[in-house]
């Protein structure tokens, strides 16, 4: 919905006015356009029409009754007419006055109420119109449906400037001649989708023949361009199309483009000055480095068998050698305690986070004397500190030692004594 100066039709539109709050009766030139244009039929119309204006009524009915446009303006009339009644038979004519002012405001208060609620009204059957037309475009295909609002400040015919009136009219937009229904339209996919259909493709048939011959060795085929005159391109030149559909070639070699496909002259100019300037290195299969890399690439397709076995649930024939490079939490719950490939890197990690070296013997023997001097000076010192200690004065610690060695030869001697007769007997 919107105001907007006349503007003059295209050939495929017209216009549909209305009357009111009705749809006026459409023209037969009109009619019969609609009928060979978009096929419709004389009750295709019928209903449009009815449909409109049965919209147009329910929705006037439930926002903009009689009762709310004209209510105040009544109500208005009344106050006014006894207020002439007051003046005129009473003596108060001050009161009179009042009332019949008051009643002058709430007319002019119930106009511009009816304004704003007509207004209203109107925005509402727009809204209800855009979804009834969204139906009808569904319906009949190609064609489009507008309703449109349109204000102007002169009478039809005068110069004479008045109050704004407004005029509201549907534009019916007939379908091209030449448009085809969605129906009759060919199917087509867009040319990402088919891309990404082909990959997965060719991933489903690389898993497969992984699967099915775990020791062979997976390699792409190259894709190669023939040129109109049968010339098959080389690695170093692509062909590619523009924004316009036309084919250029591209020379990643001497890094520029051409819009003639390339003769064999020309490749084979090209190889003699690749050779020439980038011969091939020395190469041998026998290397450490080939041998580790087709070794983990035989340990990784094994990986990944294993887990899709385990995945599918097929774990009878699971050996420790495929579970090796497989994770614990992996795993079923029985072959938890193989051993896996990660323990070993674990260990070396330990190893180097242990001590430094230990010293050699020879570095112990030189060490160990330095160690036990300090300890012989100090007993020398008890030594001495023990034979000081009588000459102060203090005579127990000699007196012990005498009482210990009276008992030990009281011991030995009964020991003798023991023995001695034993040999008699």
């Amino acid at each position: 919905m919107g105001k907007f100066e006349d503007t003059e039709m295209d050939q495929d539109q017209f216009r549909w006015n209305f009357k009111g709050q009705k749809l006026d009766n459409l023209p037969k030139k009109q009619r019969k356009a609609l009928q060979k244009r978009a096929k419709w039929s004389k009750s295709d119309v019928y209903h449009f029409e009815t449909a409109i204006n049965e919209i147009v009524e329910s929705t006037a009915q439930r926002i903009a009754p009689l009762s709310y446009q004209f209510g105040g303006f009544f109500f208005a009339i009344c106050l006014l007419i006894a207020a002439t009644v007051v003046a005129a038979q009473s003596g108060e004519v001050l009161g009179g006055l009042l009332m019949f002012a008051l009643g002058i405001i709430i007319a002019g208060a119930s106009l511009w109420y009816r304004t704003q609620l007509m207004g209203r009204k109107w925005k509402k059957i727009a809204a209800e119109l855009a979804t009834f037309f969204k139906l009808q475009a569904e319906l009949h295909e190609g064609m489009q449906f507008e309703f449109h609002i349109q204000g102007h400040h002169k009478k039809k015919n005068s110069k004479e400037r008045t109050s704004v009136w407004y005029e509201r009219y549907v534009v019916l937009t007939l379908p091209p001649e030449d448009y085809i229904p969605r129906s009759k339209r060919m199917s087509f996919r867009p040319a990402v989708s088919k891309k990404l259909s082909q990959k997965k493709a060719k991933d489903k048939a690389r898993h497969e023949r992984a699967i099915e011959e775990p020791n062979t060795v997976i390699r792409e085929k190259a894709v190669s361009y023939v040129t109109e005159d049968g010339i098959t391109l080389p690695h170093w030149w692509i062909a590619r199309k523009d924004n316009e559909g036309r084919t250029y070639y591209i020379n990643n070699f001497k890094k520029r483009t051409q819009w003639e496909a390339p003769t064999e002259k020309q490749i084979e100019k090209e190889k003699g000055e690749m050779e020439s300037q980038l011969p091939p290195p020395a190469y041998d299969a026998e290397t450490k480095a080939k041998r580790k890399f087709e070794q983990v690439k035989r340990r990784s397709l094994v990986k990944r068998r294993s887990l899709i076995q385990i995945q599918q649930g097929d774990t009878a024939g699971l050996t420790e050698d495929q579970l090796l490079d497989v994770r614990r939490e992996n795993r079923p719950t029985g072959m938890t305690s193989a051993p896996f490939s990660g323990d070993k890197r674990k260990k070396k990690k330990k190893s180097k986070k242990q001590a430094p070296p230990k010293p050699k013997k020879e570095e112990k023997e030189k060490e160990e004397p330095k160690k036990e001097e300090p300890k012989k000076k100090k007993k020398k010192k008890d030594k001495e500190g023990r034979d000081s200690r009588p000459s102060e004065g203090d005579s127990r610690p000699s007196e012990k030692k005498d009482k210990k060695k009276k008992k030990k030869k009281d011991k030995g001697g009964d020991g003798e004594a023991k023995k001695k007769k034993k040999k008699k007997r």
